[in-house]
């Protein structure tokens, strides 16, 4: 019997062993707690056949689990963290397109404005030929009369340009002269602001401003300051602007140049 083995188990810890035959009924030492025990043949039971325990089984599945859970909520942290990415993704790609569409609107409103109210030298007609001056002092006579004469209709405007320059947009505009300093005394120098001085000594700011239609620009290139020119363009009233004499000024837009105009005298004495 020296070739066969019995399996045992420690009473005190269930580690489970194979041991010979011959050490049946006598005392042994626990390898694992080293609690003595008789060696007693153990029932063979669900413990494996290699000496495992019930313990060490159940902590296996234990770890098992665990770790199978972890997993599970790393890919549902990963899943989560990716879809909410998506979404803020999505909404600024939303936000981008709308802005978008906002300024491609905006841009097309206002070439649909600029083309409607851009005069039609062919199949409109001027419905009145007067020089700068005589259209600066309409408005600030009677504006509601103005309005009705000439607000949103084609005007021929004279007068001498006082200067060429681009607004903040980089808009060309014409600034025709429609008042002339006047002499003054000495002691009315003095009484005067310091505007209404230095406009007396330099001259007055332009007080009809005719903005030139971007496709025929390039026939105003040659002028300059002192020339007199007639412009045909659309009356768009008044202005107000503090910095001029009277504090406005009128404001003409989609100008062209009448070549074959002759002007006329258009400047008056400032009152």
């Amino acid at each position: 019997m020296s070739g066969t083995v019995i399996p045992v188990q420690c009473t005190a810890c269930g580690k489970r062993y194979n041991v010979a035959a011959d050490l049946a009924g006598q005392p042994i030492v626990c390898r694992q707690c080293g609690e003595v025990f008789l060696a007693e043949p153990a029932a063979v039971g669900d413990a494996a056949a290699d000496g495992s325990s019930p313990r060490s089984g159940n902590g296996r599945q234990v770890v098992l689990f665990g770790l199978v859970g972890i997993i599970f909520l790393a890919g549902i942290c990963i899943f989560l963290a990716v879809h909410i990415r998506q979404q803020v993704r999505a909404t600024r790609e939303a936000e981008l397109a709308a802005r978008r569409a906002a300024v491609t609107e905006a841009g097309r409103a206002d070439r649909a404005h600029s083309s409607s109210a851009r005069p039609k030298s062919v199949s409109e007609k001027p419905v009145a030929d007067l020089s700068a001056h005589d259209l600066w002092q309409a408005f600030g006579k009677n504006g509601m009369a103005a309005d009705m004469a000439y607000r949103g209709k084609i005007l021929i405007v004279r007068g001498s340009i006082r200067n060429i320059e681009a607004d903040e947009k980089g808009n060309y505009f014409l600034g025709l002269d429609a008042v002339e300093p006047t002499a003054s005394s000495p002691g009315d120098t003095e009484a005067r602001s310091h505007w209404k001085t230095r406009w007396s000594r330099e001259g007055y700011p332009p007080n009809v401003i005719c903005f030139l239609d971007p496709a025929r620009k390039l026939g105003f290139k040659a002028l300059e300051a002192g020339n007199r020119v007639a412009v045909l363009g659309r009356c768009m009233g008044l202005k107000q602007d503090r910095q001029v004499y009277k504090g406005y000024v009128v404001t003409v837009e989609d100008c062209t140049l009448v070549t074959d105009a002759q002007t006329k005298p258009h400047t008056r004495a400032a009152p």
